[in-house]
């Protein structure tokens, strides 16, 4: 996996968990994400450098300042 943006499976196996839990965790805004229109539907990516600080930071709802930290360091 050398590519910076992955989908939904490749999330879940970069993580080591499943699918369904990764679904849930978008669906709750407790996970990095973005959402990219693609046509009728949208695609959810997830940017594994952002994974790894959601881990590392050890929080499922990071705070304003937080998520200011993510950006900065991406």
């Amino acid at each position: 996996m050398d590519h910076a943006w992955l989908n939904i499976r490749e999330a879940a196996d970069y993580i080591r968990c499943s699918v369904s839990l990764v679904r849930r965790l978008v669906g709750e805004n407790r996970i990095p994400y973005r959402r990219i229109p693609d046509g009728k539907l949208s695609k959810i990516l997830f940017n594994r450098k952002q994974l790894d600080l959601w881990l590392l930071c050890g929080s499922q709802n990071p705070t304003k300042r937080q998520r200011l930290t993510f950006e900065s360091i991406l």
